[in-house]
């Protein structure tokens, strides 16, 4: 079909919603982040193990999520474990760079993980395959980021406006659930940069 500069072209199309989410850890406000509204409290734990916040999601006292007011309320059994120079971020959909990834970098990749797992290429392909079946919001809008997670023949499949909380969505089902990742691997849309990799090696996701 041929286009003038004189016509007019009308048509409609689904676009992908950004939606902030302010935590507040210990009544007091950690970061807003820029998320797609889907599995929050994953989200939201994930991140906490990712920037070492928590160790564990024993670590937390009590998580209220009010998506009318856009807000997490975080209550942590230690009050003390949050430093004044991390508070009040914002996390854009497109920067995934922890408040505390970069300080102590050294002491991540010296803890990396030990682990003899191996998945074949024939697992690759089948998991690429997967993730591309699975990537819903994707198909619709083209402006989203995936995640597939294996462990345990079974997987569990997460999407985000952002690749880096589509990986903490991942890394907040693991400690939600209590699973152990020793034999488990990740497959992810778009760019591995290292913020991702940290986030898995903090959860001990070996591949």
């Amino acid at each position: 079909t041929k286009y003038s500069l004189n016509d007019d072209i009308t048509f409609r199309d689904l676009i992908i919603k950004e939606f902030p989410i302010t935590l507040y850890i210990n009544n007091e406000k950690y970061v807003t982040m820029l998320i797609t509204p889907t599995y929050i409290k994953e989200l939201v734990v994930g991140y906490l193990k990712s920037e070492k916040i928590i160790e564990s999601y024993q670590d937390i006292e009590s998580l209220v999520i009010n998506e009318t007011e856009f807000i997490v309320k975080i209550e942590l059994t230690n009050k003390n474990s949050i430093s004044s120079s991390n508070k009040d971020k914002l996390l854009t959909s497109g920067c995934g760079v922890g408040t505390r990834f970069h300080e102590d970098i050294d002491n991540i990749l010296l803890d990396s993980i030990d682990s003899d797992f191996k998945i074949s290429y024939q697992d690759i392909l089948n998991a690429s395959n997967e993730l591309n079946s699975k990537s819903g919001l994707f198909k619709l809008t083209g402006g989203v980021h995936s995640c597939l997670y294996f462990h345990d023949q079974t997987n569990v499949y997460y999407e985000d406006i952002g690749r880096h909380n589509a990986v903490d969505k991942v890394v907040g089902y693991i400690e939600l659930n209590n699973i152990n990742p020793t034999n488990s691997y990740l497959i992810s849309s778009g760019r591995i940069s290292s913020d991702m990799l940290i986030k898995c090696a903090i959860s001990q996701i070996p591949v």
